[in-house]
């Protein structure tokens, strides 16, 4: 269209050409195969890792309480027997005569204390009525006792579980380990006896 000097000029509307890039099926397909794998294999590792976490929280907590129940069954019966022995493996508070990694044990006796504590009290006064000869292969009566330090044999325990990881109280002198603070001819006759008895029978070394 014109119009006197000035010229109209209708311009005609510009059409962009716009081309799609399909992506083929099959590689569209292969990708989501592929992704689907992926994520699939990832959720199976992240199950398998949860379930055995939770086995083994499990396990723990059956072998925790199997041994809180072993800790308290044992407790109970250091309790009802009261007067219990205490392993040593070198000398402390004075003792004579005993070498180094040698075990020895002391009689003495199993208390509740605060709490749940729990404590081995010694005698007072404490003395050592046994020792062993120079050559270390056998027992010898002390003349005159010694005289221990009591204090020094004592322990206490903070729980039941302690006690029975401690593995140091008995019910009764564990076998071939002499108890040196009774002056009874039946416990020394008795570690003697499997001393000389039993080749099987030798001094507990450490």
């Amino acid at each position: 269209m014109e119009s006197g000097n000035n010229k109209i000029r209708r311009r005609r509307p510009c059409h962009w050409k716009i081309t799609y890039y399909r992506i083929p099926y099959t590689y569209h397909h292969q990708l989501s195969v592929e992704a689907y794998s992926t994520t699939r294999q990832n959720y199976q590792g992240l199950a398998h890792m949860l379930q055995s976490s939770r086995i083994n929280t499990l396990n723990f907590q059956d072998e925790t309480d199997e041994k809180l129940r072993q800790a308290n069954t044992f407790v109970q019966t250091l309790r009802d027997e009261q007067i219990i022995y205490r392993t040593f493996d070198h000398p402390v508070g004075n003792v004579q005569n005993i070498p180094y990694g040698v075990k020895y044990c002391i009689q003495g006796y199993f208390l509740p204390s605060s709490g749940t504590m729990y404590e081995f009290v010694s005698y007072h006064p404490l003395m050592q009525y046994y020792g062993f000869t120079p050559d270390g292969t056998s027992m010898e009566v002390l003349r005159p006792p010694v005289l221990l330090h009591s204090k020094e044999f004592n322990r206490i325990y903070q729980d039941e579980l302690e006690v029975l990881n401690a593995k140091d109280l008995h019910m009764q002198p564990p076998y071939c380990v002499p108890c040196i603070n009774v002056s009874s001819p039946d416990i020394i006759s008795r570690f003697l006896f499997n001393l000389s008895s039993n080749k099987k029978c030798s001094i507990q070394h450490c």
